[in-house]
């Protein structure tokens, strides 16, 4: 017997109902998904990219029975499947990409959690994952976030 979803019941983005927002950036291959919320760092220095998606913004709650939590963590992974590099300040995001084998380049949030959990939990696990305390920490060893696809990681 064969698992199958059913998409039309749980609501699971196809290709084509996916946020717009979304499929515009899974062109460049190249996710940056930073907060706007409270637990965003200052952005003094530094303006979100234009192409930022908040993926936890973006996110369809479709229930709260297990199937449909099944159904949202693989429309979750599936989203951030479709990226080759992700800049991200949202744990969850980062964990999804280093998961999935992703390059990552992860930021902290603006009181620690994310670089505890990285210095705890991935730093050892996941070669692919890479942290950096703030994006001015990021620009001043690799230049400009918004051409990181330049840049070698």
């Amino acid at each position: 017997m064969a698992f199958s979803i059913d998409t039309t019941r749980y609501g699971l983005w196809t290709a084509l109902d996916m946020p717009a927002a979304v499929r515009a950036a899974s062109e460049s291959r190249t996710l940056y998904a930073f907060r706007r919320d409270s637990e965003a760092q200052a952005r003094q220095h530094w303006a979100l990219p234009s192409n930022n998606v908040d993926l936890s913004v973006t996110a369809r709650t479709v229930g709260d029975d297990r199937a449909s939590f099944l159904v949202q963590a693989a429309a979750f992974l599936t989203q951030v499947a479709q990226f080759d590099r992700i800049f991200t300040d949202r744990l969850h995001v980062a964990i999804a990409g280093a998961l999935l084998g992703r390059s990552v380049v992860m930021f902290d949030n603006d009181y620690g959690k994310n670089a505890a959990i990285y210095r705890l939990s991935l730093q050892e696990r996941f070669d692919c994952v890479e942290f950096f305390p703030s994006v001015s920490a990021y620009e001043e060893t690799r230049g400009p976030l918004h051409r990181a696809a330049e840049f070698a990681l």
